[in-house]
């Protein structure tokens, strides 16, 4: 059970990679090329909100699976101890 957060970080990393690969939330701005007082990226809000949505989710799921694990570990010595 020891560096279950780790793989989890790496998981939600994941996900969110992925997310961000189909859903980019960030573009070049073409009116920074006439303008360089214009920001040079323009942020799409609901994009990069699906990301965080996405890795946000990953991680409970993955923290609920581990408290799951704790718990009957837990259960499992308690048995065993009588």
């Amino acid at each position: 059970m020891r560096g279950d957060g780790l793989v989890e970080e790496d998981h939600a990393q994941g996900v969110g990679g992925l997310v961000a690969r189909l859903l980019p939330h960030v573009a070049d701005n073409p009116a920074h090329a006439a303008d360089p007082t214009a920001g040079a990226w323009t942020i799409d809000f609901p994009n990069y909100a699906a990301q965080a949505v996405a890795m946000y989710a990953c991680i409970c799921f993955a923290l609920a699976w581990y408290a799951t694990r704790l718990r009957a570990e837990s259960v499992r010595s308690a048995v065993a101890r009588g």
